[in-house]
């Protein structure tokens, strides 16, 4: 199975490219030039301004003046037509290296050669001796949205930005240093409450003290998003107090309740058989103020990343607070994520979905997005029991080929997206996918490169790996954006 179904061959005009990639719609709206100066322009892309993005023709079929007399030279020597376009692969590409050839491109085997008019690298660094009109596979600031660290506050901006919730579609995330470190430390002890409110909605049992105080905390909690108010660590405005995270915290019986009479004595408490109807009454209150109400299951569990790595490298999940500062104390770079709960599962198994996107332009902003994606799925069953087993979790494909159980499973663990279609409308008479899933992922396309701001460097191309999850409401979520993301077969039958 090829990671890509049916690969339309790289394409030299607008007509063809749209047989492989579709532009993303609704139009991106960009500021006219002279509107303000280059420096605004470059931090971000408004979306107020009247002109719409034209889409421009993707041409590769054009001669350069790229110090034309080496380039001129080389194609004498080399015998090859004057007319001809050379270009450069540093990495293994071969089905980009056949497409190119069947359009008559020409290649320059020399790795460390300047003499191309495209040159396609793995690496994510644009090289300083390009000269203007060379082509290359990256933007000069592709890492803003491919660096987990850096992207985690990139989206961010976009509320601001584009008046745009980012906790609609992205987990939230923080990175584990200063504020971002402190808040998500609250929001793990704020969630733990909201894990323990729902365990005791889906059993009817649990500790009462316990109940109670997690109510209290998730109260507060909507009241700080009612009233919008910030969380001042500074002034100790938390949501969380440190009398509540250790009744919440606690496996002791004894002091738990202890704990508790000592902060409550003589204030009103709830009655225990009404304890039930209340606790119902503040989740489902708290779904219309939380988009990610849903991603909390009754465990808490949390995903911790290193900022810039790739392929499921050093990715641990956790629903203890300690383990999670322990794993994260060295110098890495960590970005901390809420774990998806309630995902979407198949056959007892999670996954994810591998959707292409190609960026042409970054000013104006012209994105595309492959026409077909993929699935991965992990190779064992999903148990949000056992956080330590990575084939439960993980969906990557250089993790799950380390699993035994890896050689048995059907399809190396991939579907089309055809067969997720016909899964949802199968199983919800309705096809979901092409409704409301894939709208809502180009959607989530199109803020996260705005996010990012100005990309850099005109003739740049750049192709990236975007990782969606769907929950069991069939709601697709971004987890993070490759660059450079590899384009070798996983599996041995191509489809």
């Amino acid at each position: 199975m090829s990671k890509l179904k049916n690969r339309e061959k790289n394409t030299s005009s607008h007509t063809e490219l749209k047989k492989a990639y579709m532009p993303i719609y609704p139009m991106i709206q960009t500021p006219q030039k002279g509107n303000g100066s280059s420096a605004l322009r470059s931090r971000s892309i408004p979306i107020s301004t009247p002109r719409p993005v034209k889409l421009k023709e993707f041409k590769l079929q054009t001669n350069f003046a790229v110090k034309a007399h080496n380039l001129d030279g080389w194609k004498i020597s080399k015998g090859v037509s004057k007319n001809a376009n050379v270009f450069l692969i540093m990495g293994d590409y071969p089905d980009l290296r056949q497409a190119l050839i069947e359009r008559g491109w020409v290649e320059n085997t020399d790795k460390n050669s300047l003499v191309f008019n495209l040159v396609w690298a793995r690496s994510a660094k644009v090289p300083s001796k390009l000269q203007e009109d060379q082509i290359i596979n990256h933007f000069p600031r592709n890492f803003e949205l491919s660096c987990k660290w850096n992207f985690c506050e990139n989206i961010k901006k976009i509320k601001k930005l584009y008046d745009v919730d980012y906790n609609t579609f992205f987990p939230r995330c923080y990175r584990m240093i200063g504020k971002d470190y402190e808040e998500f430390c609250d929001m793990f002890k704020t969630y733990k409450a909201l894990s323990i409110l729902k365990s005791y909605s889906s059993l009817k049992g649990g500790c009462y003290e316990k109940v109670m105080t997690a109510l209290n905390v998730v109260k507060r909690w909507m009241h700080f998003i009612e009233k919008n108010i910030k969380v001042d660590y500074d002034r100790s405005l938390n949501l969380i107090h440190s009398n509540e995270w250790k009744i919440l915290n606690s496996n002791n019986a004894h002091e738990v309740v202890n704990e508790f009479q000592k902060y409550n004595t003589g204030k009103i408490s709830t009655q225990p058989n009404s304890l039930s109807q209340l606790v119902d009454e503040t989740l489902e209150k708290l779904s219309d103020l939380d988009p990610q109400m849903d991603v909390c299951g009754n465990k808490n569990v949390w995903i911790v990343k290193p900022g810039s790595k790739s392929r499921g490298r050093d990715i641990m999940v956790f629903s203890n607070i300690e383990e999670i500062k322990s794993y994260t104390q060295n110098s890495q770079k960590w970005v901390v994520q809420k774990y998806i709960e309630n995902p979407l599962l198949i056959q007892n198994k999670k996954f994810d979905i591998r959707q292409w996107i190609l960026v042409t332009n970054s000013e104006p902003v012209t994105i595309w997005i492959y026409s077909s994606s993929y699935l991965r799925f992990s190779v064992e069953n999903y148990d949000v029991g056992n956080l330590s087993n990575k084939f439960s979790h993980l969906t990557n494909n250089s993790i799950s080929k380390y699993s035994k159980k890896f050689g048995a499973s059907e399809n190396g663990c991939m579907w089309h997206t055809s067969q997720l279609i016909d899964y949802i409308r199968e199983r919800y008479n309705k096809d979901y996918w092409r409704e409301s899933i894939l709208p809502k992922i180009k959607d989530i396309v199109k803020w996260s490169v705005l996010s990012a701001g100005y990309l850099g460097r005109k003739n740049c191309i750049e192709l990236f790996g975007y990782d969606f999850m769907i929950d069991n409401a069939l709601k697709p979520w971004l987890i993070e954006i490759n660059s450079s993301p590899a384009l070798d077969y996983s599996t041995v039958i191509s489809i």
